[in-house]
């Protein structure tokens, strides 16, 4: 079928891609300071903060007139890049301005005026390459988007790693970060080479039309105030933790939440091919199509996310003690918590499609708001108190509050989703309660190795049996 065959090819570049990161970080946390490893986190972290209009609402409004102006499809992707395009530069110069002109933002992060022009000119090529990958994947080039994704992230980190092992320490930040930003700008021109051999002008100004600019930019501009809260709700964990403890946890902090990508890069490799089939689903706006699939996809991601953070409470610590230096031993106590975010946030994708179907975007705001106050107000209280235990707590209830939203929204108060969340939420709650509760050695405290692997095998089991009952269920999602 269409989703699991673009969730495969979207698992497997990103895994070549990210994987690339995650395998050398041992070799990373050893070339660079936890400060300097902290740096790029907290600097993104900003980023994104004033980076909430960086495609002048294109990303929010794109999906919505693909669906309902199915007929100017080119007109409206063309339209859409150049207004994104043009956003993008406008705010990364305003950035840059601050960045450069204003030293409390590098002390902040603890850079020097080097690393930060360097960071700076890694920025700009990113951002354009990712609009042509989101471009690309609602065009369903999904084999194309691997390829650009792959290129640019797995070619940074293989030549940046020798090179700033040969600089001397002070240097390693800013050589790296050299390397990336070229190896980015490369990305670029690659995705447009991408897009053009699929037929995609993106620049075309023959086809842009003003009317269509007008009318997308006001209705993505509606949803921005949403989107950035979701952005600032996403950030704030780590620029709290910069605040009140600094460039060297938010390094650990950051890393935890790389090694936790079995859930939330699942969530990527999700969303990158569920947004394009969903606005075709609610497009048909037949709800004999869109509900089964719904109802079957949340079951999907439960059977498949939900024993992953039990997991990681049962193998984090060996794992962690075994690649990282001892500085980054807490790690594995946020494992389970912040893998369970990334599989609360994949269920939301599925539960927002109530304001898609209802074309209620004043929603977002709200809701956005509510889970910002909760993620802000829980962090300033918890991070000083217990560290970055804090931060997991703040994020994991904050989404938990997102998703609980949707959900009453589509049963009770817009009554356009009625899908059955009971055992969903069940399956759910149990993990997040194993993963809280369960401590190695409760069975065997003599022997704890073996009794991870019996309860694995067992954890291995139960999901089996789950998966064949589900695999029999009768199919509801278009094969390809």
């Amino acid at each position: 079928m269409i989703l699991k065959k673009n969730i495969a090819i979207y698992m497997v570049a990103d895994i070549l891609g990210s994987g690339v990161w995650l395998i050398t970080s041992p070799i990373t946390t050893r070339l660079l300071t936890p400060e300097q490893y902290g740096a790029a986190p907290l600097l993104m972290a900003l980023w994104s903060v004033v980076a909430l209009c960086q495609y002048g609402g294109m990303d929010w409004a794109f999906p919505f007139f693909c669906a309902n102006r199915p007929e100017e499809r080119v007109s409206v992707t063309v339209t859409a890049t150049f207004i994104a395009t043009s956003s993008a530069l406008i705010t990364f110069l305003l950035f840059s301005a601050v960045a450069l002109l204003l030293p409390a933002v590098r002390d902040y992060a603890g850079v020097s005026i080097w690393e930060m022009l360097a960071f700076l000119a890694g920025l700009l090529p990113m951002v354009i390459v990712s609009w042509y990958l989101y471009i690309l994947r609602f065009n369903h080039q999904v084999l194309a988007f691997a390829r650009v994704s792959v290129l640019s992230r797995t070619l940074g980190a293989l030549v940046a790693l020798p090179a700033m092992a040969l600089a001397t320490q002070e240097h390693r930040l800013a050589v790296g970060w050299w390397i990336i930003a070229m190896v980015s700008l490369g990305g670029g021109w690659w995705a447009l080479y991408e897009l053009r051999s699929a037929s995609e002008h993106i620049y075309d100004w023959s086809v842009f039309s003003q009317s269509l600019a007008r009318s997308m930019f006001r209705y993505g501009m509606v949803l921005v105030p949403g989107g950035a809260l979701y952005v600032l709700v996403t950030v704030t964990d780590r620029v709290l933790i910069g605040v009140f403890l600094g460039p060297a946890e938010v390094g650990v902090y950051w890393l935890a939440v790389s090694l936790a990508s079995s859930a939330i890069l699942a969530k990527v490799w999700f969303a990158r091919a569920w947004d394009p089939l969903l606005v075709e689903w609610i497009g048909t706006r037949n709800p004999a199509i869109y509900i089964p699939n719904l109802q079957r996809t949340i079951v999907y991601i439960t059977i498949l996310l939900a024993p992953i953070p039990v997991v990681a409470t049962i193998w984090g610590k060996p794992i962690v003690d075994l690649l990282y230096p001892a500085s980054f031993s807490q790690m594995a106590q946020l494992l389970p918590l912040l893998i369970m975010v990334g599989v609360v946030s994949t269920l939301s994708l599925v539960a927002v499609a109530t304001v898609m179907i209802a074309n209620t975007p004043r929603y977002h705001f709200p809701n956005y708001l509510v889970a910002f106050l909760i993620n802000a107000v829980t962090g300033i209280f918890l991070i000083p108190r217990v560290g970055l235990w804090g931060a997991v707590v703040g994020m994991l209830v904050a989404e938990v509050w997102i998703l609980i939203t949707w959900i009453a929204l589509g049963r009770f108060i817009l009554a356009n989703l009625r899908l059955s969340w009971g055992p969903v939420l069940t399956v759910i709650t149990l993990a997040a309660t194993i993963s809280s509760l369960y401590q190695p050695s409760v069975f065997f405290p003599n022997s704890v190795m073996v009794e991870r692997v019996i309860v694995t095998g067992v954890l291995a089991a139960i999901w089996t049996i789950g998966w064949r009952i589900i695999q029999r269920a009768p199919e509801t999602i278009p094969a390809a």
